[in-house]
């Protein structure tokens, strides 16, 4: 069996990877910002989601429930006044883990202003002092608590680096250390995580970052048996 540190530098390498061919193909850069996703027939309709990658022309997000067909509005927030509204055609969802859903849009008839406004927000620099060294890693996720393996949530890694891991889930917990286990890869097995901050968002999500702590892999039952 590998050991965590290998575990977790591959994992790091395929996502710095997949972050430069983001940019090769889309020109789209980094930009995790939480977003609302409105039916442009009814803005009462709106999933909530995040930013994951962005440019000037089109958009990559993540949200836990499927979007109606159509090009819904985007609200983007942005740091220089008021968000930006885009019509956004979608091009393609993919899902991940069963619950999470992975969308790729193109905006439409985006005002002058608009266009600035975006401009400007995904080449402002990111005040997060970890970005340096973090990749982004968008993959379902295992979350067990520490006293109890079996008491597992479902979840989404959001970026990743040597030593530790942020993630994104729905279900609050209080607990200090988990244990996380990358359920794309198959494996009943876990490393251990110790948080270090906790956020919540609107749309009833939560995001939790870590430091890995175990030098092995640990067993861990595999969720939802």
């Amino acid at each position: 069996m590998r050991s965590a540190s290998q575990n977790i530098e591959q994992r790091v390498n395929g996502a710095r990877s997949a972050t430069e061919a983001e940019w090769r193909e889309h020109r789209r850069r980094p930009f995790f910002r939480p977003v609302s996703i409105e039916a442009s027939s009814d803005p009462a309709l709106k999933v909530a989601g995040f930013c994951m990658s962005i440019s000037s022309r089109s958009v990559l997000m993540l949200h836990d429930a499927p979007l109606k067909t159509g090009s819904p509005n985007l609200i983007i927030p942005t740091p220089i006044g008021k968000p930006i509204v885009a019509k956004t055609a979608i091009i393609s969802t993919e899902l991940r883990g069963g619950q999470w859903h992975i969308s790729q849009g193109t905006f439409q008839g985006l005002s002058s202003l608009e266009y600035t406004k975006l401009f400007v927000a995904t080449i402002k620099p990111n005040p997060d002092r970890r970005a340096s060294y973090r990749s982004p890693c968008y993959c379902p996720v295992s979350i067990a608590m520490s006293d109890n393996h079996s008491e597992q949530i479902a979840g989404i890694s959001r970026d990743i680096s040597i030593t530790g891991l942020a993630f994104l889930h729905k279900e609050p917990f209080l607990d200090r250390s988990v244990t996380i286990n990358f359920d794309d890869v198959g494996l009943a097995c876990g490393i251990r995580l110790e948080i270090k901050r906790r956020k919540e968002f609107p749309g009833g999500w939560y995001e939790c970052g870590g430091e890995f702590k175990s030098l092995f892999i640990e067993e861990l039952p595999r969720f939802g048996a």
